[in-house]
């Protein structure tokens, strides 16, 4: 009886663990990722053009003597490109080993998200498939949702090493 009692205290405890991310909107949608893949969160800096890159590269800016390709999440996601405005911020993450730079429309704030608030397979993620391999899961938070992005496959690792040039 006692093991049973335990079981049901740890899976309370899993469920109520809480992840954090920040949450941030494009266009209409609001989107999260894991807190501990942003390194930063910048405004819109002064972004060098790069020739012949694909159309959601922005080019690269220069951070503390770092050099940053820049990526437009609304090209990549295929919604309409805007010109940045004093909400513009740039997320600096890791993906795939690197360090890039994701233009968001608006940063929101830190979410804590308990386990039982994740939705890993959304259904409605089945209609658009276009956006459902960049996406982890969804998470409903008081009445918002928000959804949650795998960064890892927001660029493949050949478009990585594109980025480098490589």
């Amino acid at each position: 009886m006692r093991d049973s009692f335990q079981s049901n205290s740890e899976a309370e405890k899993a469920a109520e663990q809480a992840h954090q991310f920040v949450a941030f909107r494009l266009g209409q949608e609001d989107y999260a990722v894991p807190i501990l893949q942003v390194q930063e969160i910048i405004r819109s800096e002064n972004i060098t053009w790069l020739p012949r890159k694909p159309a959601y590269v922005l080019g690269v800016i220069n951070l503390r003597g770092e050099i940053i390709p820049i990526i437009d999440l609304r090209t990549k996601f295929g919604l309409k490109a805007i010109l940045a405005t004093r909400t513009t911020r740039i997320l600096v993450t890791q993906i795939n080993g690197r360090l890039v730079g994701l233009v968001v429309d608006l940063v929101h704030e830190v979410l804590d998200v308990a386990e039982n608030q994740i939705d890993l397979e959304p259904e409605i993620l089945h209609a658009d498939r276009r956006l459902a391999r960049y996406v982890k899961g969804m998470a409903k938070v008081e009445k918002h949702i928000y959804v949650i992005l795998d960064l890892q496959r927001v660029l493949t690792k050949e478009e990585s090493n594109d980025l480098s040039g490589n």
